[in-house]
């Protein structure tokens, strides 16, 4: 039996009761079969969109670790975010709810206390938790920090990282120092693809044939383009894609670099490995800028990558649709949590 098939089969049209059912028999088959729960790593690509990654067919070569990662995971073609920004998109993957339920909202942007989240429910089912952001959206006075034992603001922290990105060197650092006798979630918001688009030069040059960045392409201007006070071209517009796609490689980078981390300490095998992002961007697309004031599928189409071959057929293209709410009760099945 295809187990994986059962994850991802109720959506909107499906009512949360069916769903319980479907996921406590899940749940139970998982129990009842010994397997020892997985690690579980979520990673989110802040501000990618699906359809600039060549692992989806995008016609630049930005994300070749992930494409290495889809030879071996499901890859899922019409996941969906639940919002346009980070707040209410990081509340669906954290508490399965939809924004109207889960009230994180432009109005509200904090994370209600009275909701449990996934790394809470992990947590009392003897998961190690732990949390990187470099979003400050997500801060821990907006209570995104709950359930994680660790949680890290890469932003608010002064380090040495000698030229590595810091999230990586706290992900490895956080791998080798753990207990290791019980598994661990490990949640990372990564921010590179998010505007400014200012991606090292050594990504750019891979993807322009060595030219460096230019200045002029990256900036914030999204309230200047909306009032009409800057009109930008089309030479403009791609000025922003080509710095948005080395952003894009540079994330891919950092992603590979932690799957390398999990192979070296030996706990690839025993990971569930998830890769998607809270939301798009919009580079000139319907003449809207960056991820404000639209539901573009350009801003809520997003990827998802789900590496666990125990489950998730390895190089399996998946065209169902599929959203972060579904994050949520697959991760704690898969964990056998009922």
């Amino acid at each position: 039996m295809d187990l994986s098939r059962a994850f991802f089969a109720s959506h909107t049209s499906c009512s949360l009761l069916v769903r319980r059912v479907m996921l406590c028999g899940i749940g139970v088959l998982l129990s009842c079969s010994g397997q020892t729960p997985p690690n579980i790593v979520l990673i989110v690509m802040d501000t990618v969109r699906q359809d600039h990654l060549s692992c989806y067919g995008y016609d630049i070569d930005t994300s070749p670790n992930l494409s290495e990662l889809a030879k071996t995971s499901t890859l899922f073609f019409n996941a969906y975010s639940t919002s346009c920004w980070t707040a209410p998109a990081h509340a669906s993957m954290f508490t399965g709810l939809f924004p109207v339920a889960h009230r994180s909202t432009q109005e509200n942007p904090d994370l209600q206390l009275e909701l449990v989240t996934l790394a809470e429910v992990l947590s009392e089912r003897g998961y190690q938790t732990f949390g990187i952001t470099e979003n400050g959206v997500l801060h821990r006075r907006s209570n995104f920090g709950q359930g994680f034992s660790e949680y890290y603001e890469t932003w608010a922290m002064e380090e040495e990282t000698t030229g590595d990105n810091l999230s990586h060197m706290l992900f490895r650092r956080i791998l080798r120092d753990r207990n290791g006798r019980s598994p661990f979630f490990m949640f990372v918001n990564l921010i590179e693809a998010h505007a400014p688009y200012e991606p090292p030069d050594e990504y750019y040059a891979r993807l322009s044939g060595g030219s460096a960045p230019l200045a002029s392409c990256s900036g914030e201007t999204w309230s200047d383009h909306f009032l009409g006070r800057i009109i930008h071209s089309e030479e403009e517009f791609d000025c922003m894609r080509a710095h948005y796609d080395a952003e894009i490689l540079h994330v891919d980078h950092i992603v590979g670099s932690m799957m390398k981390e999990l192979q070296a300490l030996g706990e690839w095998e025993r990971t569930m490995f998830v890769v998607t992002s809270d939301h798009g961007e919009n580079l000139g697309d319907h003449d809207m800028l960056f991820h404000v004031f639209n539901l573009y599928e350009t801003n809520t189409k997003i990827p998802l990558i789900i590496h666990y071959p125990r489950l998730f057929q390895p190089g399996a293209k998946d065209h169902r649709i599929v959203q972060l709410v579904d994050l949520y009760p697959t991760i704690l099945s898969i964990a056998g949590i009922e």
